[in-house]
């Protein structure tokens, strides 16, 4: 009789813990290359925890390779791309862990792994680019460059040069100039082996970076399984943007990057069959 009640005197233990126990399964949005995603949960409950259980099924970056883990070790973050974390079964058991009830409901959370700068070597000098001509600024105002000519009717009072009209005794006035450039490009196709593609966003991020301590705003044209994929890239928040959006994105089969016109362009390459 013992043994007969024993399940059920197992549950009725229990049965308290099993409905006070609180699992949460975080996991960080965005880790970098070579980091660890934390895969286990914090579990809080008032009684002796209750024996809980669940698996993940993980989806690993730029592939179509799926892996299973059940235990709490993290997950090294070998390759960029997106991580898909998907839990499945998880269950709360009693002590004895005969009975079960659901855990929690399942989910699938994307975790970024992000690339690491890699310094470019044979990046094009930005000297002659640099030095684009100038054009007056539709508008007027301020500007940190300005050319000198003869006053004009009409035109601000406040940009007159005083100091040298009274030395010329002409009215000379300031106007505003800004550089004139044309288009920036950095061009990659998004293929290869993982490593590869971890080389090549790499690249691809210290480029840009460069691009902008310079003040330059350029386009990032990314051929990918979906298509080619056109970013502009003004500011730092932009390029995780758009850095964000290619390791969502699929690996294509295609070598030959479409012909992208700009004044200054470099390609991201990194395969020898490449086009």
């Amino acid at each position: 009789m013992a043994v007969a009640f024993l399940p059920l005197l197992s549950l009725l233990l229990s049965l308290p813990a099993m409905l006070l126990v609180k699992v949460r399964f975080t996991f960080p949005s965005a880790v970098q290359l070579g980091e660890q995603v934390p895969l286990k949960p914090q579990v809080k409950c008032a009684l002796p925890e209750p024996l809980i259980s669940w698996r993940y099924r993980i989806h690993l970056p730029y592939s179509d390779e799926v892996c299973k883990q059940k235990s709490r070790k993290p997950l090294l973050a070998e390759h960029c791309g997106c991580i898909r974390i998907e839990l499945r079964k998880p269950w709360k058991y009693d002590y004895l862990g005969l009975f079960r009830l659901p855990l929690c409901k399942r989910f699938t959370q994307e975790v970024l792994v992000l690339p690491k700068p890699i310094p470019i070597d044979d990046l094009p000098s930005l000297k002659r680019y640099l030095t684009a001509r100038w054009k007056p600024k539709a508008g007027g105002g301020f500007a940190e460059n300005y050319d000198l000519r003869l006053y004009r009717p009409g035109d601000n009072l406040r940009q007159i040069h005083w100091k040298l009209a009274s030395k010329t005794h002409k009215l000379i006035t300031r106007e505003p100039s800004v550089p004139v450039r044309g288009k920036m490009a950095l061009t990659m196709i998004l293929r290869g082996q993982p490593a590869e593609i971890d080389e090549k966003l790499g690249k691809l991020l210290y480029a840009s970076q460069t691009l902008l301590k310079q003040e330059l705003s350029h386009e990032l044209h990314c051929l990918t399984g979906e298509g080619l994929k056109v970013f502009t890239v003004s500011d730092a928040q932009a390029l995780d943007k758009a850095v964000a959006e290619l390791l969502r994105a699929r690996v294509t089969a295609e070598q030959k990057m479409p012909a992208v016109h700009a004044s200054w362009q470099y390609h991201i390459g990194g395969e020898q069959d490449e086009g």
